[in-house]
């Protein structure tokens, strides 16, 4: 009942950096989108109040 399986020799340092490159590029973005989507949240909840506390109406 063993199973065989093929074993891959670790990247090299060029594609190790490489891989470590595309990973920090998608944490900044992530980190961007995170600080665009609280900022966003902040306008929705600044304009919700000025709704209520100034009695616009929405036409």
């Amino acid at each position: 009942m063993c199973q065989t399986f093929e074993m891959r020799p670790p990247p090299t340092l060029d594609e190790q950096i490489t891989i470590v490159d595309v990973l920090s590029d998608l944490v900044a973005e992530l980190c961007a989108q995170d600080t665009r989507l609280e900022k966003t949240r902040k306008i929705k909840q600044t304009m919700r109040q000025g709704l209520f506390t100034e009695n616009t109406r929405l036409l």
